[in-house]
């Protein structure tokens, strides 16, 4: 009996260490729609978060809102990038350009309620995820399938801004743990009136370990139609690179985001 429980033990040991020691590239490579039993089903809250793409938000104004230079395209080559609250934009085909690890997150993808009663975004979401179904994931962005310190880079544009102070702080969160070291987050839509108490609280205690270094800088957003300009909004972007914690960051103030 001993011996059989011994050869149990080591069998479970060895699938378990085998589980966690998987690469990942072949995370990446394997995931698709509903693939991970970390996926949480949607609530109530998280479906009033509205879903956009390129007719609201083209892919030069999403470039600039989130400062993707050519410097750092360069550094998102062959990277393993996920783009928050993706909806339907053109961000992800062309991060996929520069990286086959590139993966769109967004809620939306399980969509199945029939066409004609979800109207235009619906069609246009569905048409969408069927082009690009290989690299997006249902998932919530405050709980994310991804192993920690498995990322390279995570983005989002125009998420934080529907979202309330509890769920930004599973955002800021998930995204700091998901990212590895040397990795760098870009969160675009923050408001410094109403959410600069979550930042403080989220970020403050992570710049005084040493594990991450913060900068907020407000980028004028210009909402542009084919017919007519629409309303300007100013948000703020925030940037978290991820650090080593032998590493001495500058000082900054205590209260960052005031």
């Amino acid at each position: 009996m001993l011996k059989w429980l011994l050869i149990l033990s080591y069998a479970l040991v060895v699938n378990a260490s085998a589980l966690w020691a998987s690469p990942c590239e072949n995370l990446f490579e394997s995931l698709g729609v509903n693939s991970l039993g970390r996926i949480v089903a949607s609530t109530g809250t998280e479906r009033r978060v509205p879903v956009t793409g390129p007719d609201r938000y083209p892919l030069t104004a999403v470039l600039s809102d989130l400062q993707i230079t050519e410097a750092f395209k360069s550094r998102l080559a062959g990277k393993r990038i996920i783009s928050l609250g993706e909806g339907y934009s053109e961000l992800l085909p062309w991060l996929l350009k520069l990286s086959p690890w590139a993966r769109g997150i967004d809620l939306w993808y399980d969509l199945k309620i029939p066409i004609p009663k979800q109207g235009e975004q619906a069609q246009l979401m569905l048409d969408y995820r069927q082009k690009y179904q290989p690299f997006l994931l249902t998932a919530s962005a405050t709980d994310l399938p991804f192993p920690s310190e498995s990322v390279d880079f995570v983005l989002s544009h125009q998420l934080v801004n529907n979202l309330n102070p509890a769920d930004i702080r599973k955002v800021l969160t998930e995204a700091i743990r998901v990212l590895a070291i040397g990795g760098e987050a870009r969160l675009y839509g923050f408001s410094m009136q109403s959410h600069s108490k979550v930042l403080n609280d989220v970020l403050s205690p992570l710049f005084a370990e040493g594990i991450i270094v913060p900068s907020f800088e407000e980028v004028p957003l210009i909402l542009e139609s084919n017919s007519s300009p629409r309303e300007e909004h100013r948000f703020y972007l925030l940037k978290i690179k991820k650090i080593n914690k032998q590493e001495k960051p500058a000082p900054i103030p205590a209260h960052l985001f005031e």
